[in-house]
């Protein structure tokens, strides 16, 4: 019993991190980015299927036959 009223009345000391106060951004360019390929980076690209798109062209080579107008 005297063993954890000992043990409530320990403080904890805060401990270094270690954690540099300044940072050389030029050493550490590049780092984080070995597998980003540019199939990452890529934008993708909507289209709005509106009245006259090609897509809603039954003549057109580009005619998807799920598309609606207004569909994105």
């Amino acid at each position: 019993m005297q063993q954890a009223k000992d043990a409530a009345k320990d403080v904890a000391v805060k401990k270094d991190a270690g954690v540099p106060t300044q940072f050389n951004l030029e050493e550490l360019a590049g780092q984080g980015q070995e597998f980003v390929t540019a199939r990452d980076t890529k934008l993708p690209i909507l289209k709005n299927r509106y009245k006259n798109s090609a897509v809603r062209d039954e003549a057109d080579v580009k005619y998807i036959e799920a598309g609606k107008q207004g569909d994105i």
